[in-house]
């Protein structure tokens, strides 16, 4: 609430003290006064009713008017229209708490052209005109009406330069006085019309009481017209004006967009604008103003703190922005995000199109109906040639292989590089196809979508067992090789295209991506050759099989020396692998919402995999605990999500039921429940080995066995 103080003092002294009969300051000191930012005031500062500036300033005002919404226009128009139906026959009454002090001291002729007079200096503002300032500064009624209330109170020259100042000091004690008060104060300000006139009474009090500076202060004192009478008044012409506040308010706001200039910070190569404004030099909140784009290109997004942004993909967009205060316009602009015009190298292949292309389009006019047949023939195939070699990817300096995984994990700098020349190399074949007029388009003949080509660089190419699991330094790794055929290629290039498509459309292409594909497709892991390890005697009689299974599938490697530690502790990142590895997942994304998953970790990708396949979570809230010991019920919880996807399975119809053979099931946390329930009711658990807590921490052993039983389900 304390960020909106200014604002609302400013609306409220708009509302209370700047009636459509007081006049709003038409200086920038003026407008800053309105809104707070000026905390020093300087009583005696009005400037001369009458110059070339005020004229200029009302002109100028009344511009910027225009450039806001045009209800603001109609606004102002409709109180115009307001004001000038009053008259003295049917509105005379509503000077009547000031006209009494006069009444039988005073001509009774002057009460019409006072009233006149207040009546054509509220409207003057609008509708602004040299002519019409003229009319009241030459009025001889109006000037007579001044001389003779000064007269009476035997003061000399009463101008209407002074009740000008007289308004304008009342104006700016009011807003003083709002800006002193509490936030609970200001609301029930807003809230309440009896408050409103308290203060206009209490800044009344202030301005009347200095006499000596305000010539009217001195006038009305000595008529003894108090400040009950001047809030009286005005109260008469606001009930009477059902046009005045949302007048004002346009007003106001065409005095604000006047002295609105923006700034912006440009970065992400163009792509991302942020926006700030300031009136007259004063930063405005951005939680005041409200942006949006009221026209432009789909890919320009607008957030509310003023933030515009394309996606990486796109190499350039325009959009119409606006930004809003107190539900009017105070701010548009045309704004360009990226760069206006692509540039496009020409390398030797786009040089060799444009030379054939050229040539096409030099026949194409001449040609009968049979030869432009052959023309758009030659065209279209050297179109689909070039964009074939210009839209495909080289995936080579960012491929690795993992035990039996290709793991593709290409620069952010890469991808953006190789989306916005593709994209602009798009919009260069497009314009030279069109030359030929026969009014197809490029995308009849070619596909707009990225392509990754596997199969040159994994053509041949075996997978080696390179990279460690988990924190140990001196795992062994799988000598196994798996043939990488064609069918892998394929698979690897639909599971790039769909990561980076899906990044692109989500806007996340700055966060790196890191695609994983399995060498070749999961099998039944009978089919496999099975490995020996030398430590397994204590596990063998439940545990053994399955391990040297396991083992030869490549989804769990031993340690040193043919050994496989069967009774160690396994941790979530370490199972997030080997539950990846036990299922033919199409990709992951190593960008996860997990805070404690950084990029550069070994496990990020296969905990991006689990994740985005829905096989695990995190522990609480943003973090995952990738180094932290898995528990059995966790473990269960996991390989039956993973069943459900794989294999399809539905929940157990009795949870209750299909945990009874747990001795603790009792212990397990309530979102545990019904995995652990899945897990047993499908045989997927080790009980054979005895016993199996629920909340005891995970063996290499256990994991095995139920990681061999999922894949043979």
């Amino acid at each position: 609430m304390r960020f909106t103080k200014k604002i609302v003092s400013a609306a409220l002294a708009a509302a209370v003290a700047g009636t459509a009969l007081s006049g709003l300051p038409l200086s920038e000191r003026g407008v800053l006064e309105k809104l707070g930012f000026v905390q020093t005031v300087h009583a005696g500062a009005a400037e001369s009713f009458y110059s070339s500036e005020f004229i200029k300033r009302l002109l100028e005002l009344h511009q910027y008017l225009q450039m806001g919404d045009p209800v603001d226009v109609q606004e102002v128009r409709d109180l115009r229209d307001e004001i000038g139906t009053l008259s003295f026959e049917a509105n005379g009454d509503l000077i009547a708490p000031i006209w009494n002090k006069l009444s039988g001291k005073i001509d009774p002729a002057i009460q019409q052209p006072l009233f006149d007079f207040m009546v054509a200096a509220g409207s003057l503002q609008f509708d602004p005109s040299f002519d019409n300032l003229e009319a009241i500064r030459k009025n001889p009624a109006y000037s007579g009406a001044l001389q003779a209330v000064a007269a009476l109170a035997r003061q000399n020259h009463l101008t209407v330069d002074d009740a000008m100042q007289f308004m304008n000091a009342l104006e700016q004690k009011t807003t003083s006085l709002v800006s002193e008060k509490s936030n609970t104060e200001l609301l029930l300000l807003m809230a309440s019309e009896s408050e409103q006139t308290k203060l206009l009474g209490d800044a009344l009090e202030t301005v009347l009481a200095d006499t000596s500076t305000y010539k009217v202060s001195a006038v009305l004192a000595k008529l003894d017209i108090t400040k009950k009478d001047m809030v009286d008044t005005v109260t008469n012409f606001r009930q009477q004006l059902k046009k005045e506040v949302p007048a004002i308010r346009s007003m106001m706001i065409a005095y604000m967009r006047s002295g609105t200039k923006e700034t912006v910070e440009i970065s992400n190569k163009g792509r991302k604008h942020t926006y700030k404004l300031s009136i007259f030099g004063r930063e405005v909140p951005k939680e005041l103003l409200v942006w949006s784009k009221p026209a432009g290109s789909k890919d320009v997004k607008v957030a509310q703190s003023g933030v515009v942004t394309i996606p990486g993909s796109v190499v350039s967009a325009k959009a119409t922005l606006r930004a809003s205060l107190l539900g009017k316009v105070l701010f548009e602009k045309e704004v360009t995000l990226g760069k206006e015009e692509p540039e496009v190298p020409e390398d030797d292949l786009l040089a060799a199109y444009h030379k054939e292309m050229d040539s096409i389009i030099s026949q194409w006019a001449e040609a009968s109906s049979e030869q432009k047949q052959e023309l758009l023939g030659k065209a279209v195939v050297l179109l689909q040639t070039t964009w074939k070699l210009e839209n495909t990817f080289d995936v080579t300096p960012y491929i690795t292989v993992d035990q039996g995984f290709i793991i593709f994990k290409p620069t952010v700098e890469a991808m953006q590089n190789y989306l916005t020349r593709r994209e602009a190399v798009w919009k260069v074949l497009g314009e030279s196809f069109s030359k030929l007029e026969t009014g197809s388009s490029i995308d009849q003949y070619i596909v707009n979508t990225p392509y990754f080509n596997f199969s040159e660089y994994l053509s041949g190419l075996t997978s080696t067992a390179a990279a460690q699991e988990g924190s140990e330094p001196d795992e062994t790794t799988d000598s196994a090789n798996s043939a990488v055929d064609e069918a892998v290629a394929e698979a690897a290039t639909d599971a790039a295209t769909e990561a980076v498509t899906g990044a692109v459309l989500e806007d996340t292409l700055e966060t790196e991506l890191s695609i994983v594909i399995p060498a070749q497709p999961a099998a039944v892991i009978e089919d496999q050759a099975s490995i020996s390890f030398e430590d397994l005697g204590s596990v063998y009689a439940w545990a053994g099989k399955e391990i040297e299974a396991i083992a030869a599938k490549g989804i769990i490697e031993g340690v040193e020396n043919s050994r496989f530690d069967p009774n160690k502790m396994v941790t979530r990142a370490e199972f997030a692998k080997m539950l990846f590895r036990s299922l033919d997942l199409k990709n992951a994304s190593s960008a996860s919402t997990f805070k404690d998953v950084p990029i550069t970790q070994w496990y990020a990708p296969y905990v991006g995999a689990a994740v985005q396949n829905g096989l695990v979570q995190g522990r609480s809230g943003n973090r995952f605990e990738p180094e932290a010991t898995i528990t059995h019920a966790e473990m269960a919880t996991m390989i039956a999500r993973a069943a459900k996807l794989s294999k399809g399975l539905e929940e157990p119809s009795d949870v209750k039921a299909a945990l009874a053979d747990l001795e603790d099931a009792g212990n397990l946390h309530p979102s545990l429940k019904t995995g652990v329930a899945f897990a047993a009711a499908n045989s997927l658990l080790p009980l054979e080995k005895g016993s199996f807590p629920v909340n005891a921490n995970t063996t290499r052993a256990e994991a095995a066995v139920m990681l061999y039983r999922l894949i043979n389900l």
